[in-house]
């Protein structure tokens, strides 16, 4: 079963423009981190499930999920590099839409947290958020 995370949770990195250009990449950034934070099938399952609910996250979750991102390069010794998000997002549909996503990341980046892993994941949690809605606003 944790093959199909792998799988599932790789297509989702490599959908998002991470920066892993290789399984080789992306199996050294999980071993990386799955060494640091071990993550149990319930904390996979509710992670990479069909009804993902990123408040169901424990702490061991969003350290996870922390290093993940800063291996991508999304955060930076706790700050996040905007820049570096939003280019990967800011594609298609997106792409006239950068001073929003700029907007969003001022605003998101305000988020505060229990801890860094909690603040890094308030703020990816809000700038989802916040480009979800945008998306359904424009079709």
């Amino acid at each position: 079963m944790k093959l199909v995370y792998f799988v599932s949770y790789f297509l989702i990195i490599l959908s998002s423009g991470a920066k892993c250009e290789t399984m080789e990449d992306f199996a050294y950034m999980w071993n990386h981190c799955i060494q640091q934070f071990p993550l149990s099938d319930d904390e996979l399952s509710i992670m990479m499930g069909d009804t993902h609910d990123p408040n169901q996250y424990n702490n061991n979750m969003k350290c996870f999920g922390k290093c993940l991102v800063e291996q991508n390069g999304w955060f930076i010794d706790d700050v996040f590099m905007e820049d570096v998000y939003i280019q990967l997002q800011a594609t298609d549909q997106l792409s006239t839409h950068v001073d929003k996503l700029h907007e969003f990341a001022k605003e998101c980046r305000q988020k505060g947290g229990a801890n860094k892993c909690d603040k890094v994941h308030q703020i990816l949690n809000c700038m989802d958020t916040k480009i979800t809605k945008l998306l359904v606003s424009l079709h």
